[in-house]
């Protein structure tokens, strides 16, 4: 819980706001990098309950999709900064790429 707590307090100096041109990024990373600290958490905390081995697999899958938004939209901002001297067609098409493609990977 400290990394999430640090994180929830500080997101305004973690990144630099300002020079982002893409308003969605830092949002973005922020959301990946404090997921898996919540999912984690919230399994963690109610692995141990007596409520069946449904609950258990859906706290188990809460924690794995956090893991999933931290793999895939983590790493939204250095595609965007990998691609970013293209023309903005071809930003944007990278990007929507790069969700098709993690989404794919979730359904999977």
């Amino acid at each position: 819980g400290v990394p999430m707590l640090y994180i929830f307090l500080m997101w305004k100096e973690l990144l630099p706001w300002s020079e982002i041109n893409l308003p969605i990024l830092p949002w973005t990373h922020l959301i990946s990098t404090v997921s898996p600290w919540v999912g984690s958490t919230i399994y963690h905390l109610f692995m141990n309950h007596r409520a069946g081995e449904h609950c258990y697999k859906s706290l188990l899958h809460l924690d794995m999709f956090g893991i999933w938004i931290t793999q895939s939209f983590g790493a939204l901002t250095t595609v965007y900064a990998s691609v970013s001297c293209l023309s903005v067609s071809w930003i944007w098409r990278t990007i929507g790429i790069y969700c098709v493609v993690s989404l794919i990977c979730l359904y999977k």
